[in-house]
């Protein structure tokens, strides 16, 4: 069953299931520790969020964009660090995608395996069976379009020197 929370927001721009999940527990434990009321807080917002909107975030049910998150810890008053956990960084070797002291092999000779390789994984690193949903995040995104836009202007400056 598919519980990924779900807005009009491109997925790209929304953080996935289980960081909404992580900050929800993040807001919760910051709105304990100061002793708050979702009724006050949903006050303090001017408007942009009402009660029923901060139960869903402190849920995890309703997805989030950047914009919402960052609002959402400064009105709780979280840590925007302690908010989602930490990330490992990927990069892309000779022959093989790496993060977090994990690996999946592509062929650097067809481009176009860097990207399965990705999401391998990506799947690894999350525990994720080839059903499950995948959010793909947009830092580890721009690792492989800044790749294969080296890869192509190589190939591009390569076919020049050849063809002068």
């Amino acid at each position: 069953m598919n519980t990924t929370a779900r807005s009009n927001t491109p997925a790209h721009d929304s953080i996935g299931h289980a960081d909404a999940l992580h900050l929800a527990s993040a807001l919760v434990a910051a709105r304990r520790r100061s002793g708050g009321r979702v009724t006050r807080l949903a006050k303090r917002s001017d408007g942009r969020f009402t009660r029923d909107d901060l139960r869903a975030y402190e849920r995890g049910t309703r997805a989030v964009d950047a914009d919402t998150m960052l609002a959402l810890v400064r009105l709780y008053g979280c840590d925007p660090r302690a908010a989602l956990p930490a990330r490992p960084t990927v990069s892309i070797e000779h022959d093989r995608v790496v993060a977090g002291g994990l690996s999946a092999e592509y062929d650097p000779a067809d481009h176009t395996t860097v990207m399965p390789a990705y999401v391998r994984l990506v799947r690894k690193l999350r525990k994720l069976r080839a059903e499950d949903e995948l959010d793909l995040r947009r830092p580890d995104l721009q690792v492989v379009t800044t790749y294969w836009a080296h890869t192509l202007m190589d190939q591009v400056q390569a076919e020049a020197s050849a063809a002068s």
